[in-house]
């Protein structure tokens, strides 16, 4: 197999959006006494940001997955893992991975803000290139019973994750 060169696109000082994300989830187990929730998770890639600007394949993405969860008194702790069905680029195919996370976090002032550190990984994508893995921690703040705000810095441990990453967004119970 020989190797393909692709056109460099991205402009290293620049910064853009990325595909927006929609998530949903089904819980199959409440919390209990000793047992953690458990929920089938579902996401799909939105593909509104194109290859030639750097943010995007420009193609669909689609995720199954699984979440546990588990609260000791303010502390609690998620454990996540999803497969991916990955959109190709022209001339390049990849890996469809597998996509985990496990994070620990802190509840303050009756659970109206929260503390979380993360890692996060996948599986290998690409051949001949690290699975990208990144830690993160995270600041939400509860607005309401039914929505809050967050967010996010990370930092790659890998080559394949971005050296630093920031986030910000909302949660809407419906």
């Amino acid at each position: 197999m020989e190797p393909i060169s692709l056109p460099d696109t991205a402009k290293y000082d620049q910064l853009g959006l990325g595909d927006p994300v929609a998530h949903a989830d089904v819980k199959l187990l409440e919390e209990g006494l000793i047992g953690p929730s458990i929920k089938i998770t579902g996401d799909v890639k939105i593909p509104v940001a194109t290859e030639s600007h750097g943010f995007g394949t420009g193609q669909w993405d689609y995720a199954l997955g699984l979440s546990l969860a588990k609260s000791i008194q303010t502390s609690f702790i998620f454990l996540d893992a999803s497969y991916w069905k990955l959109g190709d680029l022209p001339g390049l195919d990849f890996h469809d991975p597998v996509v985990y996370s496990i994070a620990l976090g802190h509840a303050f002032s009756e659970g109206r803000y929260a503390l979380l550190l993360s890692l996060a990984g996948a599986t290998q994508m690409q051949d001949n290139v690290d699975p990208p893995m990144q830690v993160n921690g995270a600041f939400n703040f509860k607005l309401s019973d039914r929505a809050s705000v967050f967010f996010n810095l990370g930092a790659g441990l890998t080559e394949s994750a971005p050296d630093f990453a920031g986030g910000v967004g909302w949660h809407i119970k419906m």
